[in-house]
């Protein structure tokens, strides 16, 4: 963070500071690819891998039992 975006960049007010560190986490999670993900933003990678753990809970449902006394 410190040597990618705070490096060598003078911010006016804290308002400015502000608007372009969002505007850089936005594009690290959802533009920016990673190795350690299968080459994926972190945003891509989630999304597939909440649709596996849907699709495999889908596919195999947990049974409830209930025990009456």
């Amino acid at each position: 963070m410190k040597t990618v975006f705070v490096k060598g960049n003078w911010f006016a007010t804290l308002e400015r500071l502000e608007l372009e560190f969002m505007n850089y986490v936005n594009w690290f999670n959802s533009s920016r690819i990673h190795s350690s993900l299968g080459y994926m933003s972190p945003i891509e990678y989630r999304n597939d891998t909440l649709k596996k753990v849907v699709q495999s809970s889908v596919a195999y449902p947990t049974l409830h039992t209930v025990t009456v006394i």
